[in-house]
């Protein structure tokens, strides 16, 4: 689906847009289950301001996921 193909194509391609795809997933994350999912799996990006985008997004949420992310960035 498409929160899939952003996943794959927005993490990989380091932070280039990748910023902005972590962006539209945190606004489909309240209806879609595979867009937070996705917002998870961009916690262990090589890229950090992804992984502060998306720590920021499910922190939003109440996430718990975004718990160490956010303790990694006060670092």
């Amino acid at each position: 689906e498409v929160a899939e193909a952003l996943t794959s194509a927005a993490f990989s391609a380091g932070t280039r847009g990748a910023e902005s795809r972590v962006g539209w997933l945190a606004e489909e994350a309240d209806k879609d289950e595979k867009a937070r999912d996705a917002l998870r799996k961009a916690l262990a990006s090589r890229h950090g301001p992804v992984r502060e985008a998306a720590a920021v997004a499910l922190a939003g949420r109440k996430d718990p996921a975004a718990f160490e992310a956010l303790a990694a960035l006060l670092k």
